[in-house]
């Protein structure tokens, strides 16, 4: 039977810890790898992040580049979505209201599924699988503008 002092991880998979300021052999003794002066030996000593030690810091050294637009407002619905909460003639307006999107929003329809109980769906654009499964199951898929 295997006893519980057996158990244990592999050898030196932790490093040993310091010990520090045990005399000058040790490399770790007298200042204990502080170094004799300056902020960086001192008590509370901390730096800001990115600080680089009067050098212009990095993130200020390179240029900014590019332009953020605005976040896009499209809202992409899933044919197995439409096909769970909707039946019949589809309106783009039905999938607005069951996305939480604004009037102004892109609908976009994604996937594949099945789509039975479908007659016409509604919508700004359409991915190839979306159109592809939606013409096979003799769904009509109405793009507007």
């Amino acid at each position: 039977m295997v006893g519980l002092h057996e158990f244990g991880g592999k050898i030196g998979r932790r490093p040993n810890r310091k010990r520090v300021g045990r005399g000058v052999g040790s490399g770790l003794g007298k200042t204990a790898g502080y170094g004799s002066k300056g902020a960086g030996s001192r008590s509370g000593r901390h730096s800001k992040r990115g600080f680089a030690g009067g050098q212009k810091p990095l993130y200020r050294q390179v240029a900014k580049r590019g332009f953020v637009g605005p976040p896009s407002d499209v809202v992409e619905v899933t044919v197995k979505m439409i096909a769970v909460n909707c039946t019949g003639e589809v309106s783009r307006a039905t999938l607005l209201a069951l996305t939480n999107g604004r009037p102004t929003t892109t609908v976009r329809v994604v996937g594949a599924g099945d789509c039975t109980g479908l007659k016409s769906v509604e919508a700004n654009y359409f991915t190839a699988g979306a159109q592809a499964c939606l013409t096979s199951n003799g769904v009509t898929a109405v793009q507007v503008r």
